[in-house]
């Protein structure tokens, strides 16, 4: 819009003849053909959609095909540029991202252990506590305790 209002002005259309009108169209296209990424910057931006949806939704159960349906991939692909481009995994990034929300919300927060997995994203409060003592090593409730003191 600002290359628009730049190169065309902010005149009214009606002041402007229709072949102008379509040619200054065409202008604009052209010029954001122009500014399309290369193939490596247009499959990081996807990883960073990726990235940007799992960050708004990690109170959701999320899949690695939920995050790709929703920025239009193929989930095959979608996991092989994240990979590619983080070194880890969806289920990897979506499973620490939750750790640590839970351990903010175990640290600043009075909600008990089955309310956090809630927030979280996660249905059974003993498979939050399981994951996250893989995680941390200890459990939601030790982990509290040790913050809190």
């Amino acid at each position: 819009q600002k290359w628009a209002d730049a190169n065309i002005g902010t005149e009214r259309l009606s002041f402007i003849t229709e072949t102008e009108a379509a040619y200054n169209a065409l202008s604009i296209l052209r010029h954001h053909a122009k500014e399309r990424p290369p193939h490596a910057d247009r499959q990081q931006i996807y990883v960073q959609k990726a990235q940007m949806f799992i960050e708004a939704n990690l109170s959701l159960p999320l899949t690695v095909s939920e995050v790709a349906k929703a920025i239009n991939l193929n989930p095959r692909y979608l996991y092989k540029l994240f990979v590619q481009y983080t070194g880890v995994g969806i289920k990897e990034y979506i499973t620490e991202h939750k750790m640590q929300m839970a351990e903010d919300l175990l640290t600043e927060t009075e909600l008990s252990i089955k309310e956090i997995a809630l927030h979280v994203g996660i249905k059974d409060a003993n498979s939050f506590s399981k994951l996250f003592r893989l995680r941390a090593g200890i459990s939601p409730t030790e982990y509290r305790k040790t913050r809190k003191a």
